[in-house]
């Protein structure tokens, strides 16, 4: 198993960035080093397969595929952000499968415990509510475990009871760095960071 660094270097060499970003789904790539952290942490909890809720170009799908050895589907619904994730060497050397789907209304059945959702949703900046959907969806799957990613001014107690309403315990199992390009007109800054939680929640069986 490679070290978080050796993973995260890897990742960062091998998983596309946006070629078509589109700010109205406040499109981000996830940092390799936040996308391993979280990959590691689906290892505590015996994932049979995992789900990538909000995808993109694919960076929690691969960087969990590698980790789990096992399954995993990358959900999005922009086209061209699937197709960036297929361009990478990795979509054909891993188990990973991309679908192109809303989270308001998923293609999938329950998957009964079995298998772990990794999602870095929008913050609801642009969209208000948009970081609610993605829980919402994440917990329509009753998954084990949910790896998710909040903006850090986010209430922890809203956060908790978002969960809750859901039957999910959370968790901050990080503070990270999230680092913001200069992808879209208003960014006048070459490179911003902003700061993030990683929640962990488990089911409350």
């Amino acid at each position: 198993m490679p070290s978080l660094r050796e993973l995260s270097i890897f990742l960062e060499q091998n998983v596309a960035k946006y070629s078509v970003p589109k700010r109205v789904l406040e499109q981000y790539r996830t940092p390799p080093e936040i996308a391993t952290t979280m990959a590691y942490r689906t290892l505590f909890h015996n994932c049979k397969f995992c789900i990538d809720l909000g995808t993109g170009t694919g960076m929690l799908a691969y960087a969990s595929a590698i980790v789990l050895g096992s399954y995993v589907v990358g959900v999005d619904i922009d086209d061209d952000a699937l197709l960036d994730a297929k361009r990478s060497v990795l979509y054909s050397r891993l188990i990973v499968d991309f679908v192109q789907g809303d989270v308001s209304s998923l293609p999938f059945r329950d998957c009964m415990r079995m298998c772990c959702v990794v999602q870095n949703p929008p913050f609801g900046l642009v969209k208000r509510g948009y970081d609610s959907l993605f829980v919402k969806a994440a917990a329509s799957l009753h998954p084990k475990a949910i790896l998710s990613i909040h903006h850090a001014k986010t209430n922890q107690e809203f956060l908790s009871s978002l969960y809750g309403r859901f039957g999910y315990t959370i968790r901050i199992i990080a503070e990270e760095s999230f680092l913001i390009p200069q992808m879209y007109e208003m960014h006048r800054r070459k490179t911003f960071y902003t700061r993030v939680l990683i929640i962990e929640a488990i089911h409350r069986e």
